[in-house]
């Protein structure tokens, strides 16, 4: 990565960011070097009804089970140049395009990374007819979904092992991944 700055903002082409969100965002980074990532909530734009508050109601702070099932944290977040780092960044092997920030937000958190979620609105997202975010969704998403799931497997199942509240999440997983994670438990592979 050829940035040189403390901390990174992706922000597609036809987006827009908010006049306090980059302030706010490097405040929280600045007060407390615990957290790694700051997001808030978007107002999306765009064709046929022009603005629309979707993404206001689909936002809210970090949840690891919630994560694993969809990503609700947009790419329009301010994170650490040191935990892209540490991460290794987007993963450019994943199957279908559109999921890579959210393959690296289930990687910063099981790598010991933590969020903080601005309760306010951040950036506007522009909807265009066509777009990466509606053409093949649905199956673009359970593509990605899978390849996450067992790229992170042996993490996952050990996190939600930890936490008793997230017993009903694990056994889906366990359901959906069995054999692929008893394989890896069984083949020694390390957490």
């Amino acid at each position: 990565m050829l940035a040189t700055g403390e901390y990174i903002l992706p922000l597609d082409s036809d987006n827009k960011i908010h006049k306090n969100y980059l302030t706010k965002a490097i405040d929280i980074l600045e007060k407390d070097s615990s957290i790694d990532v700051v997001y808030g909530k978007s107002l999306f734009f765009g064709d046929n009804d022009g603005i629309r508050e979707a993404g206001l109601n689909h936002v809210g702070s970090f949840d690891f089970a919630r994560i694993l099932d969809c990503n609700y944290i947009d790419a329009c977040a301010v994170y650490r140049k040191t935990i892209w780092e540490k991460v290794g960044g987007y993963d450019g092997l994943m199957p279908a395009m559109g999921h890579e920030d959210w393959e690296m937000w289930i990687h910063i958190f099981l790598s010991g990374g933590k969020f903080y979620f601005i309760e306010e609105l951040c950036f506007y997202y522009r909807i265009v007819a066509g777009s990466m975010l509606v053409t093949d969704a649905e199956k673009k998403h359970q593509l990605n979904k899978e390849y996450i799931y067992n790229k992170h497997s042996m993490k996952i199942i050990s996190n939600l092992l930890e936490d008793k509240s997230k017993f009903e999440m694990m056994v889906k997983y366990l359901d959906n991944y069995k054999l692929r994670s008893i394989a890896k438990l069984l083949l020694g592979y390390k957490i």
